[in-house]
């Protein structure tokens, strides 16, 4: 609010300071230079004049009558106020509305864009609707002040939806809202429009912060509970999204010593073989590239990818499996975001009310 208001209160004051020195300065020099008064001549007052006096006799006269329909007119006035719609902004008159998809943290980006193809054909079935925009991984660039772009992440994905009149938005949205939660019931979405005044968050908000996140979750479940009991909001859900399995190889020290490996070499070897590793950038103009090497898709998405990975020994000269260096592994949830608010972990809930409040 501050970037629309922030400077009214400058501008008041140096309109008011302005205003009060041409009133004991200019003003007075002009009306002794201009406004000439000739003693002599008796004028009459005029109509206007007249009807003030008539009425301002009328109110010296009649002061308790008079006090009486002040205080009328100030009460009904009170109670006509509360009819008056909140709302320091307009609403706005952008046609064009967000749908916001959010599948289980995770999900390959592959399968995020598979359902995301899959909305915009129920989109493209309705009626008034323009044209689309498509971002998946991430929110689009800030076009506007009151839009906040989603981080990168590839359970993701957003629409911009482009209608040719703004007034039929309210029930697109009601009727899309309604219908893609019916159809995709794995995906958490939020079909919502775009608004004047300060953005950034939503209608209702609900925020747990700690130096504990797993208490944070227990209460995060609990207020997602209480807000899934209520039929006026939708698309109840947390920042931090669900949790992710992490297989977690124990490897044996004495394996490691005998062929000369560390346990930061055995990560760097995974991590090449799942997911790649920077050899250098390739420049192509003014962009710089990334070089990546990585595994072919055949052995990422072996079930032994782990086991299978090699890493060269310096000790034997060899290349050695890591799965001759572990003596277990297990599967561990993992918080794959953990969002903070002045550096202390903080969980918000930003569901989407289905009434406007």
């Amino acid at each position: 609010m501050g970037e629309y208001a922030g400077s009214l209160f400058w501008v008041i004051l140096y309109s008011m300071l302005l205003s009060w020195v041409l009133a004991v300065t200019v003003t007075p020099m002009l009306c002794h230079d201009y406004l000439k008064v000739n003693a002599k001549k008796n004028s009459k007052p005029g109509k206007i004049s007249q009807n003030y006096k008539r009425v301002l006799e009328l109110v010296l006269n009649n002061q308790k009558k008079s006090l009486l329909v002040v205080v009328g007119l100030f009460s009904i006035g009170v109670v006509t106020f509360g009819h008056v719609p909140p709302g320091f902004m307009p609403e706005s008159q952008r046609p064009q509305f967000a749908i916001d998809i959010r599948l289980p943290q995770g999900t390959d980006i592959e399968r995020t864009h598979s359902i995301l193809q899959k909305i915009e054909k129920d989109v493209w079935e309705k009626s008034n609707i323009t044209s689309t925009t498509s971002f998946i991984g991430s929110g689009g660039l800030r076009f506007m002040l009151t839009y906040s772009p989603e981080p990168a992440n590839a359970s993701y994905a957003q629409m911009l939806v482009d209608v040719d009149d703004y007034s039929v938005i309210e029930t697109l949205i009601e009727e899309l809202q309604v219908e893609l939660n019916e159809r995709y019931t794995d995906a958490s979405i939020s079909v919502w429009k775009f608004m004047l005044g300060p953005g950034g968050g939503k209608k209702i908000e609900v925020g747990f912060k700690g130096p504990d996140s797993e208490v944070l979750r227990q209460l995060s479940e609990q207020a997602k509970a209480i807000m899934e009991q209520s039929p006026a909001v939708v698309a109840v859900q947390d920042d931090w999204r669900q949790q992710v399995p992490v297989i977690r190889p124990v490897y044996s020290e004495e394996k490691l010593q005998t062929f000369g490996l560390t346990a930061v070499e055995l990560n760097q070897a995974i991590q090449q073989t799942v997911s790649g590793r920077n050899v250098g950038v390739y420049r192509e103009g003014n962009d710089l590239i990334p070089i990546v090497v990585r595994s072919p898709g055949s052995e990422r998405h072996h079930e032994r990818v782990i086991e299978n990975t090699k890493v060269h020994s310096g000790t034997i000269g060899q290349f050695v499996q890591v799965g001759q260096l572990i003596d277990s592994s297990t599967v561990e949830w993992q918080d794959a975001m953990l969002r903070r608010i002045d550096r202390v972990p903080t969980i918000m809930h930003k569901p989407t009310p289905l009434l406007v409040f």
